[in-house]
């Protein structure tokens, strides 16, 4: 099975890993209903504001160095082919395992698989986070005392 090279620059993430899901946006500000967003009638400041942040956000490139960089981390942290020895079943639901495979077969290698991917992501975030499990047992231990 040989993969096909894909140049980055030429496909957009949405089509390697699908539609990703976003967070519903609220047009009224919080408290205030009468105060909302009236999308027929545009601001003229909001439209100044919005083209000074898209000026600002294009400014903001990356280098081909920066970009091959933070590409080759991700690769070594979350798609190394790991040794699970003790295998056990886990459950996502199939949008999320879609969104996994797209990845997984883009950026992996040919012997990196969804179950790998999900064994790097899972130690990674509690390497990440294991000082703070630590302090959030503590602290729901004293509450429970109390």
């Amino acid at each position: 099975m040989e993969k096909k090279k894909i140049n980055v620059d030429d496909v957009s993430l949405e089509e390697i890993i699908g539609s990703v899901p976003t967070r519903p946006t609220t047009l009224s500000k919080q408290g205030n209903d009468s105060e909302s967003i009236q999308p027929s009638q545009p601001n003229k400041e909001n439209e100044l504001s919005e083209s000074t942040q898209l000026e600002k956000t294009e400014k903001k490139t990356i280098s081909i160095k920066q970009r091959k960089t933070s590409l080759s981390e991700y690769q070594e942290t979350f798609l190394k082919v790991p040794k699970i020895v003790d295998r056990k079943n886990v459950f996502i639901s199939n949008a999320t395992r879609e969104m996994i495979v797209g990845v997984v077969r883009f950026f992996g290698s040919e012997k990196t698989s969804v179950s790998g991917f999900l064994e790097n992501l899972v130690l990674h975030h509690f390497g990440e986070y294991s000082e703070n499990f630590e302090a959030w047992k503590k602290v729901l231990l004293s509450k429970s005392n109390q």
